[in-house]
């Protein structure tokens, strides 16, 4: 949102410097200067990257030059909406861009807001108002998209927006002037100047936990969208015309339906076991009816030559995280240290709060994350009530996948049995030493490779569904024909996220529903 508001004050900034330099040194008159005004916004646009929010500044600007020239006025609102259909129809595609919602949703609130603008005389007063205009009004949609929001950042903006606003954007655009007419000068200036603003700028950054305070409200129904909406403008309306009191309790109306929508997972008694999909690697989300727990099983990364190791915690596990209203995971189950289940461990850690990290005991030694609990077989695990019994290891194979934690948890009346990418010869090993291995559901080793999920151990096993969760057209053939052809002789009913995407099971008490959700964009053969 500062963003947003920074292009639109940079943008107007930029054109009234200009028009007074030109004006006032004599070097055009006001039409004249106008004229070369109107010339100069196309380049700049371009210059500045031509992103929704710079055209709409941009041809904004110019519309009201041009409007200048003739004895009409035309209200704001119409210009806004004339840059708003003008580009629409040079690129519809626009309004799927969130710099185009964002921006025209911000400016054409505070140009509704002007008769409260203008009965603010204090500086401070009017930037605190403009943001605070600013933000809640692309609220509604900033949930919808991203789930969470910052309560605190209206703070934080009471001192960028003004600092950049009326510091260093004028600077920028004086220094810039400066380097063509006196060189030199200009160079003394910014390394006089700029030393200072990296400091501040290091200083924001390193205290910027202060700040850092996320509301997760998690994906919010269309309809608590536009009853926010709804109550967002009803405020404004009455603030305006200084029923100050009404407005307030507007306000506090619209808080309160974030309030209660996000705290209903607390009383509701669904439960929900959901397969990601994540590519080549696993990772489970196991929540509790009501929200007694968030368990995640693995914590896939992205592939070793991925330079961003991010990436897959920031673009699948942590949205759905957090589309789900999911602030905290009561622990991390991690079966082996392979990086296509513990990959993302690490930015999951830093982006939330994490209650344990649960590996087997003899997983590698971990410095980075506290909290790490250490098991084995014959072990129970018990989160929120929910207990998952621990059936290997009980001894180091020397093979990391063999290592894998097995474990098996009763989740809405049926068994469930995850096996990590333990091999044939572990099958084998639980088989003989009597472990109690029958299952209904059975999340299939080592995402379907024909090393695991022998016959002996389908039928031992003999689970009514089956869960693979593979990379599509992954490089290793995942999930093997053979596997699939066993699991399917026996009468499995298989769910692959290669064919199926994420794969849901949602339940209440002793009975629930399996779904399959395939990315939007997704095509499958």
């Amino acid at each position: 949102m500062c963003r947003t508001f920074l292009l639109f004050l940079d943008v107007g900034l930029t054109v009234t410097a200009l028009y007074f330099l030109l004006y006032r040194s004599g070097m055009a008159t006001k039409e004249g200067a106008k004229v070369l005004i109107i010339l100069f916004l196309p380049p700049y646009a371009l210059l500045a990257g031509a992103a929704p929010s710079v055209l709409r500044a941009t041809l904004m600007a110019g519309l009201v030059m041009l409007s200048t020239f003739s004895k009409w006025k035309v209200p704001l609102t119409d210009i806004l909406s004339l840059v708003a259909l003008s580009l629409l129809i040079l690129s519809p595609s626009y309004l799927d861009h969130l710099g185009f919602q964002f921006s025209f949703l911000v400016t054409m609130s505070l140009i509704l807001s002007f008769p409260l603008l203008k009965q603010t005389e204090n500086p401070l007063a009017m930037s605190a108002l403009i943001s605070f205009v600013s933000q809640t009004s692309i609220l509604p949609l900033q949930l919808y998209y991203f789930f969470e929001f910052n309560p605190l950042s209206l703070f934080a903006n009471l001192l960028l927006v003004p600092y950049f606003s009326f510091f260093v954007i004028p600077f920028l655009m004086m220094l810039l002037l400066c380097s063509f007419i006196l060189p030199q000068i200009s160079l003394l200036l910014s390394q006089t100047l700029f030393p200072p603003h990296t400091n501040f700028l290091s200083f924001l950054e390193t205290h910027s936990n202060l700040f850092d305070i996320q509301w997760v409200v998690g994906e919010i129904n269309r309809s608590f969208i536009i009853v926010c909406l709804v109550l967002f403008i009803i405020m404004m309306r009455l603030w305006i015309k200084q029923k100050l009191v009404f407005a307030f309790a507007a306000g506090v109306a619209s808080v309160g339906v974030l309030m209660v929508y996000s705290i209903l997972p607390y009383f509701s008694p669904y439960g929900r076991v959901t397969m990601l999909d994540v590519g080549q690697g696993d990772s489970f989300v196991v929540e509790l009816p009501y929200r007694r727990g968030v368990i995640m099983i693995d914590a896939a990364g992205p592939p070793v030559f991925t330079g961003d190791e991010s990436k897959t915690a920031e673009q699948i596990i942590l949205p759905y995280l957090k589309s789900r209203g999911i602030f905290k995971l009561d622990a991390i189950i991690i079966t082996h240290e392979d990086t296509d289940h513990s990959g993302s461990v690490q930015t999951l850690a830093n982006e939330m709060k994490v209650g344990n990290l649960v590996v087997s005991l003899y997983y590698p030694k971990i410095e980075t994350v506290e909290n790490v609990v250490r098991i084995k077989a014959g072990e129970h695990l018990v989160i929120g009530g929910q207990d998952f019994n621990l059936l290997h290891p009980s001894e180091d194979t020397g093979d990391a996948n063999d290592n894998s934690i097995v474990l098996t948890a009763t989740l809405g009346g049926l068994e469930w049995i995850f096996t990590g990418d333990a091999s044939a010869e572990i099958e084998k090993l639980l088989i003989k030493v009597g472990s109690n291995v029958n299952a209904d559901v059975l999340k299939v080793g080592h995402h379907g490779s024909n090393t695991s999920t022998s016959e002996e151990w389908v039928k031992h096993v003999s689970p009514s569904v089956a869960l693979i969760s593979a990379g599509l057209d992954n490089r290793y053939g995942h999930p093997h024909e053979e596997v699939v052809e066993r699991l399917s002789a026996q009468g499995v009913v298989l769910f692959s996220t290669p064919d199926y995407g994420a794969v849901q099971y949602d339940f209440s008490s002793q009975r629930g529903t399996f779904s399959s959700f395939l990315p939007y964009n997704a095509s499958r053969e």
